[in-house]
């Protein structure tokens, strides 16, 4: 007797729908790249005569970069709506690294902040969706 087939339309009972984890993944691939990048510049920093004024610049500099990495990484994975699905991947960004932040500070964010971040998170997301879906 033959075994029924089981669907895969992501909707069993249980499962992690195949596109949040892609999203999750994608998030957290941008994460790793940004500490990677982090700990080249503070080396860079610790042997160098760079002014710390610039930590500023070059801390945003690495957030867009790797937000418009990881939303390359996950819309190639999920192959549709690339600006949408890659302004959910820079969101997810901006929340995990604020979640990986409040470890490390001591102090509170302010909402302005907050909220510039999600906006950055969501354009710089977006636009990098839109390049995976176009830029094969």
């Amino acid at each position: 007797m033959r075994k029924p087939r089981r669907k895969k339309n992501g909707n069993e009972k249980g499962r992690i729908p195949r596109i949040v984890v892609i999203i999750l993944k994608a998030a957290v691939l941008g994460i790793i790249l940004s500490l990677i990048c982090f700990v080249i510049f503070a080396l860079i920093l610790n042997v160098s005569q760079i002014s710390e004024t610039v930590i500023p610049s070059v801390i945003q500099v690495i957030k867009i970069a790797s937000i418009v990495v990881a939303s390359i990484y996950g819309v190639r994975k999920i192959k549709t709506k690339g600006w949408l699905i890659g302004a959910i991947i820079g969101v997810t960004y901006i929340i995990f690294s604020m979640i990986i932040n409040s470890f490390f500070s001591d102090g509170t964010l302010s909402v302005k902040i907050i909220f510039s971040d999600i906006i950055l998170g969501l354009i710089i997301g977006a636009v990098g969706g839109i390049i995976g879906m176009y830029n094969k």
